[in-house]
């Protein structure tokens, strides 16, 4: 039987590649059958296959041998660079567009934008109109930006080592540009290192001490002015120097520094900010009698009205307003609306009081 033969007994396995087959190599391939493909029809046993069969009718994409000498010639034809020029090119690109006829007299259209335009065009006529400095000015002023005051760059000459003053100066204009430009927060980084580099140059402790003022910064702000103020000893940044005590509920200074503020007796616009300064701090420890009574000297209408007029009758109004005197509030808030419209929060004040 099968089971017990041994496999030694066995005939060797025969392949047909080893001889070949007479019948097969003989037939030329013209005679063989066209091969068959089951693209044209689903088969129930290859599951899928529907998605990936042409549909019916739809044969292998056409290559060049499946073209016509015209349509191969045609090709080449489109294939070659265009002679044309590049927007004559773009055109074609996009569709062969007709370009717009030339322009013939009486085809243009004009179209009215209203009275917004014209108001624009009015104002543009009317900054034409002003007459520009003369050359020799604005060279001055190109000339003069960047440039340090003589006292300043003393200063920084009697101080700085002579190979790094002139950098120093540099780098105190750029700082000095940045705070006029209100860029309080460059301004303060800027001179913050000046003033490490330069504490004994009176500009940059002043402009310093400003900065950290407009930042809110109050107990630097002070340190820095009170350095300017030993230094110098002026009294031109006293009010702003109060009002950082102020803000520091620090009072008893605040009148310190007004006291000495009114026996100096420098500007009336100074007298005025240190004024504001002192009635402030009097309003803010709940006394607005003595407040209105430190602002009274500014209720009288003067010949030529200024800024401080203006600063301080916003203040009256408001201490009159604080202290429920309606019809003397609206009186002040109606001089600044006159002479200033638009000022603070005036408009929305004076509403606020009918």
């Amino acid at each position: 039987s099968v089971g017990d033969r041994s496999v030694g007994d066995r005939p060797p396995r025969r392949f047909d590649s080893e001889r070949p087959r007479p019948d097969r190599a003989a037939r030329p391939l013209s005679d063989r059958a066209p091969r068959r493909f089951d693209s044209d029809r689903q088969r129930a046993d290859r599951p899928g296959a529907a998605r990936f069969d042409r549909p019916s009718g739809q044969g292998r994409p056409r290559g060049p041998r499946d073209r016509s000498p015209e349509e191969l010639a045609d090709l080449a034809r489109r294939a070659r660079p265009s002679s044309r020029p590049d927007g004559a090119a773009k055109s074609a690109q996009l569709g062969n567009k007709a370009t717009p006829p030339p322009w013939e007299p009486g085809r243009e259209k004009w179209i009215d934008d209203g009275p917004v335009v014209r108001e624009v065009a009015e104002s543009a006529v009317r900054q034409a109109r002003v007459p520009r400095p003369p050359k020799s000015v604005r060279d001055q002023r190109k000339a003069d930006e960047g440039r340090l005051d003589p006292e300043a760059e003393a200063n920084v000459d009697a101080v700085a080592n002579p190979r790094s003053a002139p950098r120093y100066k540099e780098r105190i204009a750029e700082a000095t540009r940045s705070f006029e430009k209100e860029h309080y927060f460059d301004a303060r980084r800027e001179f913050s290192s000046l003033a490490n580099d330069l504490p004994d140059v009176a500009s940059v402790r002043e402009l310093h001490g400003l900065s950290l003022y407009r930042l809110g910064r109050w107990a630097e702000a002070i340190g820095e002015l009170e350095a300017h103020r030993a230094q110098t000893g002026s009294v031109e940044h006293l009010a702003v120097l109060a009002d950082c005590y102020r803000a520091r509920k620090r009072y008893s200074k605040v009148d310190e520094l007004w006291a000495e503020l009114k026996a100096a007796s420098p500007s009336a616009a100074l007298v005025a900010e240190g004024r504001i300064v002192a009635a402030g701090a009097m309003a803010d420890r709940g006394d607005l009698r003595g407040a209105l009574a430190v602002m009274s000297v500014a209720e009288t209408v003067p010949r030529r009205v200024r800024d401080h007029n203006i600063k301080m009758w916003y203040v009256l109004g408001d201490l009159y307003d604080r202290s429920g005197e309606v019809v003397r509030a609206r009186e002040f808030f109606k001089r600044v609306q006159i002479e200033a419209p638009g000022y603070a929060d005036v408009e929305d004040r004076l509403s606020g009081l009918r």
